[in-house]
């Protein structure tokens, strides 16, 4: 198991931080219009990624596992078949949406090749389902991120080759998107033996059913993730999206230690869920309260940091990046509760209910776009995104308290407000006093840190680690 978390954790990190690469030398290329009609088309292929991976990797490994070799045959190309019509819905409607919207020439263009290949990533995610079945993930995990690394180490060469077009740069993705799919059959009908499409109705229609509480949740999700950058670029246009992604992309990258973390813990988490309400109320308030410190001291980190880094990163035309970079470390902590937040839920079976809060903070985020976005621009999306991600994280906080013995959100008030107001009355002292925003930074840092440790917090947490080692029959060095 250990080894299969291993590809494919290993595999993401590669291919994120190739994007991420990518994502800087593009900026350097293209300019805040040009990322900004890369951060469209890519949130556009990337919706459409969810909708055609239908949730598969959810719902699909347990149904091919407990079949045998005929039987998973013919759900693997039932769900194929879904798919495939999916895929069809999407472009149609996609070409619909992008011409009625009025994009430039370069976005339509931007979003169809990088939309061929995340297409065909979100495709691809049934025909691994054998190999997810038989815990073979290596070969999947390998064609997945390798033809993401290959098609950004084939835009770099461009690039390097005098390429001065940003749709040039990008053909790579449709061309090893397409090179995925081919590998990825392949590979299927090697594990299975055979493969069947099926394309009826009447096996859309059962597939669907089965999988619409899983897919929708992920749909729901992007949509949250990506309406700010499409509002944006819709309604003001690719040089403010550009900034405004610019900025998003370091919260991005540094959360995924975040998300890495609550994966890693999936499993015993949800084993203390099903066998030790007491040893998962302790995980519950550990979690929660420490991740919560945790992404203070993130969001601290990209406050201070992060800044400085943008014009040596992305170049002079992106200074105004600097304080979006700012604002966004300030969602930090709430984001780092979501995530974090989000994961319990999984591990308790609570998936629908997780689902609900989703939808009410994706419509909260659309509707708080498309009212600030006209009137103030980018600070009206990154108002959007705080208030949305702080009312999912408040309700997540509050219907998990239903697993802690006493009132999480109390105890989450009482023990870390402490820590906050010391540090950040540290900080004003500090500015009142006339020292320079780096100084009062670092009075800030210092005192929340002290308070952790003056308060007992730090013990705390440690005794509840050492406490949840115990009873889960591991040890702690």
């Amino acid at each position: 198991m250990l080894q299969n978390l291993g590809w494919l954790t290993g595999g993401q990190l590669a291919a994120d931080f190739a994007a991420f690469i990518f994502f800087i030398l593009l900026s350097r290329r293209f300019g805040p219009e040009g990322i900004g009609d890369y951060a469209f088309g890519l949130a556009v292929a990337m919706i459409g990624r969810t909708v055609v991976s239908l949730g598969v990797d959810s719902f699909g490994i347990r149904e091919v596992a407990r079949r045998e070799s005929e039987e998973a045959i013919d759900i693997v190309g039932r769900i194929l078949g879904a798919q495939c019509w999916l895929l069809i819905l999407y472009v149609v409607g996609g070409g619909v949406f992008l011409t009625a919207a009025g994009v430039s020439v370069t976005a339509f263009a931007v979003t169809g090749v990088l939309s061929i290949y995340h297409l065909g990533a979100g495709l691809v995610r049934s025909l691994f389902l054998p190999a997810f079945a038989a815990q073979r993930m290596a070969g999947p995990a390998l064609l997945d991120s390798g033809s993401r690394v290959l098609a950004v180490v084939g835009g770099i060469g461009v690039m390097l080759l005098g390429g001065d077009r940003l749709v040039t740069v990008l053909v790579g993705f449709p061309i090893f998107g397409v090179a995925l799919v081919v590998l990825a059959l392949w590979q299927a009908r090697r594990h299975l033996g055979g493969l069947h499409l099926n394309l009826s109705p009447k096996s859309v229609r059962a597939v669907a059913g089965r999988a619409w509480p899983f897919a929708a949740g992920q749909v729901v999700f992007r949509l949250h993730s990506r309406a700010d950058v499409l509002m944006l670029s819709l309604i003001v246009g690719s040089s403010a999206t550009g900034i405004y992604a610019a900025g998003l992309k370091f919260v991005e990258v540094s959360m995924m230690v975040v998300a890495l973390l609550g994966l890693a813990l999936y499993p015993r988490l949800t084993r203390l869920a099903e066998n030790d309400d007491g040893a998962f109320d302790i995980a519950v308030a550990t979690l929660m309260k420490g991740g919560l410190v945790a992404c203070v001291v993130l969001g601290w980190g990209i406050f201070v940091f992060v800044p400085d880094l943008i014009p040596l990163f992305f170049g002079a035309e992106f200074q105004d990046t600097e304080w979006v970079v700012k604002l966004f470390a300030l969602l930090v902590p709430v984001k780092g509760l979501v995530i974090l937040g989000d994961r319990l839920m999984l591990a308790a079976g609570q998936q629908h209910q997780k689902l609900r809060f989703q939808t009410i903070a994706t419509g909260l985020n659309v509707a708080f776009n498309g009212g600030l976005i006209p009137l103030l621009g980018v600070e009206g999306a990154i108002i959007a995104s705080v208030v949305s991600i702080a009312v999912n994280a408040f309700l997540l906080v509050r219907y998990l308290r239903r697993y802690s013995s006493q009132s999480l959100m109390r105890r989450m008030g009482r023990e870390i407000s402490p820590l906050l107001v010391t540090a950040v009355l540290a900080a004003a002292i500090a500015l009142l006093l006339g020292m320079r925003e780096m100084w009062a930074a670092v009075a800030f840092i210092i005192s929340f840190t002290g308070a952790m440790v003056f308060t007992g917090f730090a013990s705390l947490m440690w005794t509840n680690i050492t406490r949840l080692a115990k009873r889960s029959g591991s040890s702690v060095d």
